[in-house]
């Protein structure tokens, strides 16, 4: 019984309206072609036998288990022609079947694959051969080919120490250019009858048959049972993700102000030929990118832009950005990012309303380049603004600050001026600065750590006469002064000068007289 298959003819062959193929069933050493013209008219049909090897029947598969699965007979599973349109090398016909084969230092028959590829015009022989191996049962073969003499076979293979799995092989015109890969590995024993009947294998016209990707179906062991696996195979180079820049974005910012950078893009590019799937991830509230999960890559540039929120407190964040291959066992590629959120009043022009009283005042995160003349590398400054309320003598200090955070003050006319008064170490680590100022302008305020430190203070702004420190100039700064002048208090020397005497107290009304 001949039982021929009918080829897939994936273009127009002049030489005939249909091809059929088959091999002898129980075994034998002929191929034979079927040509057919005018199926509706004349129907001639036309037989070319072509010689081979013998092909026998194969053995049943042997599972782990010990039992059995039928493996049929020698009939061929599909055959397809097609032409080599990129070598130019003709026109050719696949086809396979699975036979009997016994391995030098085996015991036993195995099933085998048997591969052919014949030459359409002449009929010529160009690869027929077994593919297989000892202790293992190749079966079921299924063959595809494109339009550049490369053949894809995808098969069945098992044996006594292996379940029941779905492998596939390439050959370039009729050589084999690798070891067989597995596509779906098996995973118990299996029970039943047509179990070849699920295997088959074509190329995706969308890829013009050259370099094409190849989808496969095969049945393989699963759960006492079978379950059928879809795949694709080519012999494209497969595709890669790569993530450029690979640069850390670091970003830095005013309090409510403008981020620079505000975003970053990122280029994803497939350093190979056939598509992939990606995903980015980020978990980070201060950051959103306008790409997430399953992004497709072919052969285009795909941008990823990564956006900062400036809803965030002042303080310093770090995440990173994750881009991962969804192949090659999830592969990823790690982008650092940072935010740094500066204090609001960061610079002069953005100082912040300063009243008479005491305050905390912090330069964490803040930068900048200016230098005072009384501190060393006191860069990370904060700016303060005081409208003077009346006439006075203006005395900032940093003295009521517990531990020891070095500061230092200055202070000027204007943002841009030449500072007026400046102060490091007054008191130990903390400063105090004094100056004239007059009822109705504006004075700014520099606090910084020296050194580059960063720091929190108690930061008191005042007049002179408000000897309690809070903030107001009334009655009981005037009983607190005759307090301390009374008692020789060090707090009583109003005017610095060493001495405690009745200058000081002339001096002290003078100045309570005109504060308000």
């Amino acid at each position: 019984m001949r039982l021929p298959r009918a080829v897939k003819q994936q273009a127009a062959y002049p030489a005939q309206d249909a091809l059929f193929v088959n091999s002898r069933r129980t075994g034998g050493n002929l191929i034979t072609k079927w040509y057919v013209n005018d199926p509706f008219g004349a129907n001639t049909r036309t037989a070319v036998d072509i010689s081979v090897a013998d092909y026998d029947l194969p053995p049943d598969i042997s599972q782990p288990s010990g039992s059995t699965l039928d493996t049929g007979d020698c009939r061929l599973t599909n055959a397809v022609q097609s032409q080599d349109v990129t070598g130019g090398t003709g026109t050719f016909l696949y086809t396979n079947l699975h036979e009997a084969n016994l391995w030098g230092g085996d015991t036993v028959d195995r099933a085998v694959c048997r591969l052919y590829q014949f030459n359409t015009s002449n009929n010529a022989v160009i690869l027929d051969r077994i593919f297989g191996g000892p202790s293992l049962y190749y079966t079921f073969p299924t063959v595809a080919a494109d339009f550049a003499n490369n053949a894809y076979w995808v098969f069945s293979r098992g044996g006594p120490a292996e379940f029941l799995g779905v492998r596939a092989v390439e050959t370039d015109a009729g050589i084999f250019v690798n070891s067989s890969t597995s596509i779906q590995p098996g995973s118990t024993n299996t029970t039943g009858t047509r179990w070849g009947s699920y295997f088959g294998a074509s190329v995706d016209h969308n890829d013009g048959f050259t370099n094409a990707r190849v989808w496969i179906t095969g049945a393989y062991a699963l759960a006492g049972s079978w379950d059928t696996t879809i795949a694709s195979i080519s012999n494209y180079t497969r595709g890669t993700l790569s993530v450029d820049p690979n640069t850390d974005f670091n970003v830095t910012g005013d309090l409510g102000g403008t981020f620079t950078p505000n975003t970053q893009n990122y280029f994803a590019t497939n350093t190979g030929q056939t598509g992939l799937t990606y995903n980015v991830l980020e978990t980070l509230p201060w950051l959103t990118t306008s790409r997430t999960s399953n992004n497709q890559l072919y052969s285009l540039i795909q941008t990823t832009t990564a956006t900062v929120n400036t809803a965030q407190p002042v303080g310093f964040y770090s995440g990173t950005i994750t881009f991962t291959d969804c192949a090659l066992n999830g592969v990823t590629h790690v982008r650092n990012v940072s935010l740094t959120v500066r204090p609001l009043n960061n610079l002069c022009t953005r100082a912040l309303p300063l009243n008479p009283g005491t305050i905390t005042a912090s330069n964490l995160h803040a930068d900048g380049s200016d230098l005072t003349t009384c501190g060393g590398l006191d860069t990370k400054d904060i700016w303060y603004a005081f409208i003077a309320p009346c006439s006075g003598t203006l005395q900032v200090d940093t003295l009521d600050t517990p531990g020891d955070t070095d500061s230092t003050l200055a202070a000027f006319n204007a943002c841009g001026s030449a500072q007026i008064a400046c102060n490091d170490n007054f008191n130990s680590l903390r400063s105090r600065i004094r100056i004239p100022v007059t009822g109705g302008n504006t004075y700014y305020f520099r606090v910084a750590g020296a050194n580059g430190v960063e720091g929190t203070w108690n930061l008191y702004v005042g007049y002179t006469s408000d000897l309690n420190r809070d903030g107001l100039t009334d009655f009981f700064d005037y009983l607190d002064f005759v307090a301390d002048f009374s008692a020789n208090d060090p707090r009583a020397d109003f005017n610095a000068d060493g001495v405690i005497d009745f200058f000081d107290y002339l001096d002290f009304v003078a100045e309570f007289s005109s504060a308000c």
